[in-house]
């Protein structure tokens, strides 16, 4: 009987993309969401308004979202005895970190502990919605001569998303709490009901704590407000 948290296999590949983003100190032209903590906490400082206050959130949830994501992977590296596999390199900006590698249903893996998964990827899951709210704010917003360098700083912090979305999806990873979908009470807790105007009735208007499942696991359970 499994009495704590399990392992997750995720392809090599996929964690070390992961790995690579969360650096504290990215080197060269690597993209990087570090690179974009000090200049839109600069940049929201220079605008203010609703935009400001946007960009200063959004700084903020990235904020969390790298300590978190350094914290797990942090305590995830290095060689484990009790794991299967061999050590090898990943990059993490300046620093190179072992992880284990071992062949899982004819995949190069590394194991990641559920929970400390699930932190990394609620964290990262509430900075991506708050970045998507950032950017509708400033195209709905008249930032004039001001605009070009919001696009100068925010591209690395894009670019990172998106390397990081893309690992994501080659995981086996499953969001259980998707916007718009009906939810599965194997995953998911609904807490409530309330209008929506966007999306039918029975399915997911909110979420309040994502939820994710591995290969048919829960790994966090998800709980969410669905339309009337």
């Amino acid at each position: 009987m499994i009495t704590g948290p399990r392992d997750l296999y995720i392809p090599s590949d996929s964690w070390k993309e992961m790995v690579r983003m969360a650096a504290p100190n990215p080197t060269g032209m690597d993209a990087g969401f570090a690179k974009a903590l000090d200049e839109f906490g600069r940049y929201a400082a220079t605008i203010g308004g609703d935009i400001g206050e946007s960009i200063q959130r959004c700084r903020d949830h990235l904020q969390r979202f790298l300590s978190a994501a350094q914290e797990v992977i942090s305590a995830e590296s290095g060689e484990n005895s009790a794991r299967l596999g061999r050590p090898r390199n990943f990059d993490y900006g300046d620093q190179v970190l072992i992880f284990q590698v071992f062949n899982y249903k004819d995949k190069d893996t590394v194991s990641i502990r559920e929970d400390r998964l699930a932190t990394l990827l609620t964290n990262y899951d509430r900075f991506h919605d708050t970045m998507q709210f950032m950017e509708r704010k400033v195209n709905e917003g008249n930032l004039g001569i001001l605009q070009n360098t919001f696009l100068f700083i925010h591209k690395p912090l894009e670019k990172a998303a998106v390397t990081f979305d893309k690992a994501m999806v080659k995981t086996s990873l499953v969001y259980t709490t998707v916007m718009g979908e009906k939810a599965d009470p194997t995953y998911v807790h609904i807490s409530g009901t309330e209008p929506s105007s966007e999306v039918d009735s029975g399915l997911i208007c909110r979420v309040l704590k994502p939820g994710y499942a591995f290969e048919g696991r829960e790994i966090q359970e998800g709980v969410v407000i669905v339309a009337e």
